[in-house]
């Protein structure tokens, strides 16, 4: 689906890797103007860097080198059991409504998984 749409996928995971850590605080300025296309109001920075900056993975789709969309994930230990937690998926608004929000959470668990 993401082929046709022209949109590659990046992973990141900020807590695994230093270099993904680095990128993802690079790209919060950009994480952030999708969540604010998608919601199509203001929100504080505060809330996309504090949940994105140190989180399990991050999926990044770009569209012409442009960030279009992301979704951020952590795994989490509740109760003695490891809990993948969606924390937020955002998509530009001229992406909505074409069923890439289902496809990115498709995508999500394969890559929050651990084997």
């Amino acid at each position: 689906m993401i082929q046709k749409l022209g949109i590659r996928l990046e992973v990141l995971r900020p807590q695994e890797n230093e270099a993904d850590k680095h990128k993802t605080k690079e790209l919060i300025d950009s994480f952030y103007d999708v969540a604010l296309d998608a919601f199509s109001k203001w929100l504080p920075r505060e809330a996309i860097e504090s949940r994105t900056a140190d989180a399990s993975c991050v999926i990044a789709l770009y569209k012409d080198n442009r960030v279009v969309a992301y979704a951020v994930n952590d795994l989490l230990t509740l109760a003695g059991h490891e809990v993948n937690y969606y924390a937020s998926g955002f998509i530009r608004r001229e992406l909505q409504g074409n069923g890439l929000y289902s496809y990115l959470n498709m995508l999500r668990q394969p890559f929050t998984e651990r084997i």
